[in-house]
């Protein structure tokens, strides 16, 4: 839901091109565009590797539907929660944000009587108006907006997640759980936890996908071992990903990176799937040969776009033998 102000003092426009008539009676705007990205080893992967693990994906039509369904939920729904929640409320707590235009009436103080223009007191109240100005107007706008549009989300994502069942439900309320924590955090550090990144990017999407295809949680325990195990052995492994792209030191990510996998290969061979841990080793090694040239040329967003197919069959591959 986007909503435009414009440079100049004065009351919110809508993004309508220039001469267009306003509408009298609609209520809300969305407006989608698709996101800067870096590889598609993501949430989406994430999502559909999720419920090839739950062993319930199939070609029906009410299969594709709930997994168009559960991708727009976890996506563009849970995705802007997660933006207007750590980009939006975190960001209009931020100070320096000063207003453009004149001063607006709200920022205007009483002067004091036979006050003379350049003494102390004038200056006084001159400068609290500014003060006044650099939260009052952008600030406050900020939040209202940021309030109404995460609302709207969090309505959207809450009825598509009941029709996808309780369980995903429950992930959703997890998923606003770990935006509010990064905003807390976001507001006191001034940047994100990698580590509740990782968890919003790629594990809570990894469970909206399995619990769309498997709402029953009755399992064996052999399965929910070999469940939790792919999932936090991949989630870690995302965590090296982005701590790769955020600037962290290579060695240990590349070990990170590397060693994970290996012991995800090692599982899947003690759990009966040894063509597809062999297919995990031969996909290792194609990460393997370019990890000198990221060594040398210290090019991290090379690395990770050249690596993402291997790391994406290597999360395929565990998902089906968590199906299996």
């Amino acid at each position: 839901m986007a909503v435009e102000t414009s440079d100049e003092a004065g009351p919110p426009t809508s993004g309508a091109a220039p001469g267009a008539v306003a509408s009298l009676g609609r209520l809300l705007d969305l407006s989608l565009r698709p996101a800067r990205r870096l590889t598609w080893f993501g949430p989406s992967w994430a999502l559909l590797c999720g419920a090839v693990a739950s062993g319930g994906l199939g070609l029906s039509k009410l299969a594709v539907l709930r997994l168009l369904v559960a991708f727009v939920l976890a996506e563009p729904i849970l995705g802007g929660v997660y933006r207007v929640t750590v980009f939006g409320l975190a960001h209009a707590r931020l100070p320096g944000r000063v207003a453009p235009g004149p001063l607006g009436a709200e920022t205007r103080l009483p002067r004091l009587p036979f006050t003379q223009p350049g003494s102390p007191s004038a200056r006084l109240v001159t400068g609290l108006e500014a003060l006044l100005a650099r939260w009052a107007w952008p600030t406050w706008s900020l939040v209202r907006l940021s309030v109404l549009e995460l609302g709207f989300l969090l309505l959207v994502a809450s009825a598509l997640a009941l029709l996808l069942g309780e369980q995903v439900f429950a992930v959703t309320l997890a998923s606003l759980a770990v935006a509010l924590a990064q905003a807390w955090l976001w507001g006191r550090r001034g940047q994100e936890s990698l580590g509740l990144l990782a968890v919003f990017d790629f594990s809570l999407p990894w469970l909206v996908g399995y619990f769309s295809f498997r709402p029953d949680p009755a399992l064996a325990p052999g399965h929910w071992r070999a469940l939790f195990a792919a999932l936090g052995l991949y989630s870690l492994i995302y965590l090296a990903c982005v701590g790769l792209r955020a600037g962290k030191p290579k060695g240990p990510g590349l070990i990170a990176i590397f060693t994970l996998q290996l012991v995800a290969a090692a599982c899947l061979l003690a759990f009966g799937s040894p063509l597809l841990a062999v297919t995990e080793v031969l996909l290792l090694y194609g990460q393997a040969i370019l990890a000198p040239a990221l060594i040398k040329t210290d090019n991290r967003s090379w690395y990770l776009t050249e690596t993402q197919y291997y790391l994406m069959g290597s999360l395929l591959a565990t998902s089906l033998a968590v199906a299996t």
